[in-house]
């Protein structure tokens, strides 16, 4: 079984943002992916200047996914088109240089098509039509 793209997109963001770092905020937090909070008011919970605060690191990497699945697909605040590039996506955890997450990318789904202007929709696999289906089709 190999790993789902979605989960192998997280963990590029995870590697590259600080995730895995036990010197930066990200691990300390149990928070992967450096998700933020708006508002404590509309976001109650533990955080650490902006920075959400989970109860595990599994728990923070799942919402990691949950957020790219929505990036991916077009329905964040963000408005990342569906078809936006992978370097457009990255860019939002200020990963500039895209080189290593796609060479990351490459090696972890086997896949060396894998381009920083690869379509972040990709990502979902086959969810994409699902999600495509339900918000553009009724069904």
């Amino acid at each position: 079984m190999k790993i789902k793209r979605i989960e192998a997109l997280a963990l590029a963001i995870a590697k590259f943002s600080g995730g895995f770092d036990p010197a930066d905020k990200a691990l300390r937090t149990c928070n992967p992916g450096r998700l933020r909070i708006f508002s404590n008011r509309t976001f109650p919970g533990e955080w650490d200047e902006g920075l959400r605060a989970f109860r595990s690191w599994a728990d923070g990497l799942k919402a990691l996914t949950f957020d790219l699945e929505t990036k991916c697909s077009g329905q964040s605040r963000t408005h990342l088109d569906p078809e936006g590039s992978l370097k457009n996506l990255l860019n939002m955890w200020g990963i500039k240089v895209p080189r290593k997450a796609v060479t990351f990318l490459r090696r972890a789904l086997e896949d060396e098509t894998i381009e920083a202007s690869t379509p972040v929709e990709w990502f979902l696999g086959d969810r994409a039509i699902k999600l495509l289906k339900s918000n553009f089709l009724g069904g």
